[in-house]
Parts: C-alpha cells; sequence; structure tokens
C-alpha cells in the first residue's frame, strides 16, 4: 500500500498509476489505481474519482485485450463498463463538477461500445455504432484542454466508422486527428502533464488504428510500416509497453 497523505500524493500516485499502465504492467496499475480511488471516497474528491474510474477503465479495457479466454474478456470489459458508468453517475449527481469530465467520461463509454460492436455481427451493430458516432462527435466538439488532445476521441471515431466500412472517412478522421497533434503540440508541452507520454500514446493509438485498417483491407505493406512505427518509437523509460505489444499482436497476425 502507498501512503497518500496529501492531494499532491494523490496526484503522484495517479500518474505513477498512467506510466505503469503504458508500460504494460495492467495487475500492478489497476491496484495503484483502487488505492486512489479508495482515497478519493474518503475525501469526497468526486471529480478525481470520476478522472481515476476512466484510467481503471482504460485499465481493465487493456485487459481484455490480452484475455486468453472469452469469459475472462467478457468479464473485464464488464468491470470496466460498471467503471464508467459509475463515473458517469458521480457527474449526473455532483453538478457542481466541469462539463469537461463528463465529456471524457462519454468518450470512454464510445470505447466500451466500440469493443463490444465493431468487430462484432451482431444484428444490432449498425445501430450501435451509428449512436456511438453522435456521442463522439459531440464530445470532440466540447472536450477541453488542448488541440493534441483531440487526437484521442478522434482515433475512436476512426475505429467507429471503420466498423461501419467507411474506410476512407476512417482514414481521413485520422489524418485530421494526426493535423490536431501537431495543432496543439506546443500547447500540450506547457501544460507539463505528462505531456510526452500522452503525445506518444496518442500518436501510437493513431498508428495502430492505421495498421489495423490497412491489414484488415490487405495492405500488408501499410500495415507493416505503421505497426513498426510504434515498436521504433523511442522509449528508454519503457513507458509505452502496452502500445508496442498491441502493434506485436499485429505484426504476429500479418506474418
Amino acid at each position: 500500500m502507498n501512503q497518500i497523505n496529501s492531494l499532491e500524493d494523490r496526484e503522484a500516485l495517479k500518474n505513477k498509476a498512467v506510466e505503469t499502465r503504458e508500460a504494460g504492467k495492467l495487475t500492478e496499475a489497476k491496484g495503484l489505481l483502487q488505492e486512489v480511488i479508495k482515497w478519493d471516497e474518503e475525501n469526497n474528491n468526486f471529480q478525481g474519482e470520476m478522472d481515476a474510474l476512466g484510467h481503471l477503465k482504460l485499465t481493465l479495457r487493456a485487459e481484455a485485450n490480452e484475455a486468453q479466454d472469452e469469459t475472462t474478456r467478457q468479464q473485464l470489459l464488464k468491470e470496466a463498463s460498471d467503471a464508467t458508468w459509475k463515473a458517469v453517475e458521480i457527474g449526473q449527481s455532483h453538478p457542481e463538477i466541469p462539463e469537461g469530465p463528463a465529456i471524457i467520461q462519454k468518450i470512454h463509454l464510445v470505447n466500451l461500445i466500440i469493443d463490444q460492436f465493431a468487430n462484432s455481427e451482431l444484428p444490432e451493430k449498425t445501430t450501435e455504432l451509428k449512436k456511438a458516432l453522435i456521442i463522439i462527435n459531440e464530445a470532440i466538439e466540447k472536450l477541453p484542454g488542448t488541440k493534441a488532445h483531440k487526437a484521442w476521441p478522434l482515433n475512436a471515431k476512426a475505429q467507429i466508422l471503420l466498423g461501419l466500412d467507411k474506410v476512407e472517412e476512417a482514414l481521413d478522421t485520422l489524418e485530421l486527428a494526426e493535423r490536431n497533434l501537431y495543432e496543439g503540440y506546443e500547447d500540450e508541452l506547457k501544460k507539463d502533464d505528462q505531456a510526452e507520454l500522452k503525445l506518444n500514446v496518442w500518436l501510437a493509438g493513431l498508428h495502430l488504428t492505421k495498421a489495423k485498417i490497412y491489414q484488415q483491407q490487405d495492405r500488408q505493406i501499410l500495415a507493416h510500416h505503421y505497426a513498426n512505427s510504434v515498436l521504433n518509437i523511442d522509449d528508454p523509460k519503457n513507458m509505452l509497453g502496452l502500445r508496442k505489444s498491441q502493434a506485436k499482436k499485429i505484426l504476429e497476425e500479418i506474418s
């Protein structure tokens, strides 16, 4: 257990949890986030709890993607959904919380819809993805923070479009997302809130989605290029282990 004596300690532990998750140490990251959430609950830090629940959802989603069997995968996705809905309920119960954190939770919900429907043959797939598209378009417009931050929901939008077989629109959306990274780059660095990690994670996410699109469309050379681009990101502190693991999985599927 980590000692949390102040809000500053809490922020440091949350940041450590994020770095641990992106390094691919998912079980450890989950434990750290649970400690943060417990402190938030005990100290009525409602907005902070929303944020930490969002990070817990990302961790559980990553665990689900690495699960070896479908039962475990579905259980982890359910836990991720529960964490997200809990965050949404906190936002609805506390009108003093700004709109921005609630928008972020909507993006988390959209990502869960993508997990459930984008690669499925369920009869409600098109209807659910179209609903997700409406939500993500609103989220992109209202998301707080820098322009670079919009690369995250734009990546989700591209995945929705891919699930709807709108490949050209998906690729255009990814190009827009990368342009936003360029235009918001300096503002993100000025925030000094894990800026380097975030920029690398967002860019790697865009390239992974491109790799998946090219893999699906039988453009294997292009798929190799974008998956390898993630593996080749300079990462001396091993903070991108999760993204690199996803890239390796794509390369294994291609070869």
